[in-house]
């Protein structure tokens, strides 16, 4: 809780920078993390974890809005949901594979 990241990331051909801080957590059911500083106007993702018989479901709920308003919904609506959409998709895809073998004993401290 309180922690923070920034990162950096090529999209639609333009480097963009973010910093998000993790808002909410409750170990291990969900977190939250909201941007602090960025190119949204306002960006929040919620990651909550569901035990279902002997896995897990991650389930992801991303709100989001660009700046400016009217330009800026009219985007959100016509590129960057589904764009984002996709973008976790793949995202989720490599993280479901990196937990069902070792590799993500590549993301732990020794």
């Amino acid at each position: 809780m309180g922690e923070e990241v920034e990162w950096q990331a090529k999209h639609f051909g333009l480097w963009l920078k973010m910093r998000v801080g993790i808002t909410a957590f409750d170990r291990p059911n969900y977190f939250q993390d909201a941007m602090v500083q960025g190119p949204f106007r306002y960006f929040r993702h919620d990651h909550t974890f569901a035990e279902q018989k002997q896995e897990t479901l991650m389930i992801d709920k991303l709100e989001f809005q660009s700046p400016p308003p009217l330009l800026g919904n009219l985007v959100d609506v016509t590129v960057l949901r589904g764009y984002l959409r996709r973008l976790l998709e793949v995202r989720n895809s490599a993280l479901k594979a990196a937990a069902e073998s070792d590799q993500w004993r590549l993301y732990l401290k020794p």
